[in-house]
C-alpha cells in the first residue's frame, strides 16, 4: 500500500510534433473532468516539456475540442526553470496563469513573484511574462538585481551590481535591450545612490549593462566622495568609461560642506573619484546668513 501512495502517476499529452509533448507527473490526485475538457493533478506536480520544467503543488489544464492545452493555472510553490540556448531562466510565484491565446503568462506572489533572466532578478507582487521573456512588465513596485557576471546574486556595493527599486512600474525588452523604471526610483551602484522618477538601463550583446540614463527630479549622493550630493533634470552613466554626466534646465547643481556650485553640465569618473565641469559656472557658499556667490568665470578672467 505505502509503495503504491509513493509511486508517482504520470501522464502525457503529446499533439502532432514531439517538441510539443508534455509529461506531467504527480503524487496525490488526478480528476479529469470529460465535459469541461479540465484536468486537476495535485501534490508534487512536475511537467516537464522539451527545454522547461515545472513545479507546483497543484495544476489545471484545460484543453480545446483537438486535446491541444488551452489554458493553465498552477498554483502553491511555483518553480519554471527554462534553459534556451542562449539565456536561463527561472520563475518563482504563488500563481502562474497562462493562456494560449497569444497572452501573457501572469506571476502572482506574496509578497514577490520572482523572475531570474540570465545575470537579472526581478521581484514584484504581480509580473506578466510575453513571449518566454522577451517583453517583462510589472505594474506594481518592485525591485531589481543586475549582476556583472552571468548569473544574478545578492548586491554588492563594490562589485559593479546594480540594486534598484520603484514605486510605480517596469517594462524590460529584449529584443530593444533595454529596461525601463517609473516613480520614486532608488538605485545603487559602485558607492553612487540615485533618486529620479524614471530610470533606463541599456544593455550590450552579452546582457551587460553598458550605460544608464536617469530622467526627472534626479537626485545622487555618493559614499566614493563623503557629503557630495548632486541635484538635475538628467544623469547619464557610460558603464564602461565610468563617466556620470549631470546635466540641468537650467542648471545642475553640485552640495559638498556648506558650498554649492551651478554649472549646465557636471561630470562625475567614478574610476579616479574627480568631479568636474564645464561652462560657465557658479560657486556659492554660505556664512552665516550671508550666501556669497562668486561667477567662476569672472574670478578666472580677474586672476
Amino acid at each position: 500500500r505505502q509503495e503504491y501512495l509513493n509511486k508517482r502517476q504520470s501522464f502525457v499529452n503529446q499533439k502532432k510534433y514531439p517538441d510539443n509533448k508534455l509529461i506531467i507527473t504527480w503524487k496525490g490526485k488526478m480528476l479529469f473532468k470529460n465535459d469541461e475538457q479540465l484536468a486537476i493533478f495535485e501534490e508534487d506536480v512536475e511537467v516537464v516539456k522539451a527545454g522547461s520544467k515545472l513545479n507546483c503543488e497543484e495544476l489545471e489544464i484545460t484543453f480545446n475540442k483537438k486535446n491541444a492545452i488551452q489554458s493553465l493555472t498552477a498554483n502553491d510553490k511555483v518553480i519554471i526553470i527554462e534553459q534556451k540556448e542562449d539565456y536561463k531562466s527561472e520563475i518563482e510565484a504563488d500563481i502562474l496563469t497562462w493562456s494560449a491565446n497569444d497572452k501573457p503568462a501572469e506571476l502572482e506572489g506574496k509578497p514577490f513573484a520572482k523572475v531570474k533572466l540570465g545575470n537579472k532578478q526581478l521581484s514584484s507582487p504581480k509580473i506578466m511574462v510575453f513571449d518566454n521573456g522577451k517583453r517583462i512588465l510589472a505594474n506594481d513596485k518592485g525591485n531589481l538585481t543586475i549582476a556583472p557576471g552571468d548569473a544574478p546574486g545578492d548586491y554588492k556595493a563594490d562589485s559593479g551590481y546594480i540594486y534598484l527599486e520603484w514605486q510605480g512600474h517596469m517594462e524590460f525588452k529584449r529584443d530593444e535591450r533595454k529596461a525601463s523604471f517609473y516613480e520614486n526610483i532608488q538605485a545603487l551602484k559602485q558607492g553612487m545612490n540615485i533618486r529620479c522618477d524614471i530610470f533606463d538601463v541599456y544593455f550590450d550583446e552579452n546582457e551587460q549593462v553598458k550605460k544608464i540614463v536617469a530622467l526627472e527630479n534626479v537626485y545622487i549622493s555618493s559614499d566614493i566622495i563623503p557629503n557630495l550630493e548632486g541635484l538635475g533634470t538628467m544623469l547619464t552613466w557610460d558603464v564602461l568609461d565610468n563617466v556620470a554626466i549631470l546635466t540641468g534646465d537650467p542648471l545642475a547643481e553640485l552640495r559638498k560642506e556648506g558650498s554649492r556650485t551651478l554649472s549646465k553640465t557636471i561630470y562625475f569618473d567614478i574610476k579616479s573619484k574627480q568631479v568636474t565641469w564645464d561652462g560657465r559656472s557658479q560657486w556659492q557658499i554660505m556664512q552665516g546668513d550671508v550666501e556669497k556667490t562668486v561667477d567662476e568665470a569672472t574670478e578666472k578672467a580677474q586672476e
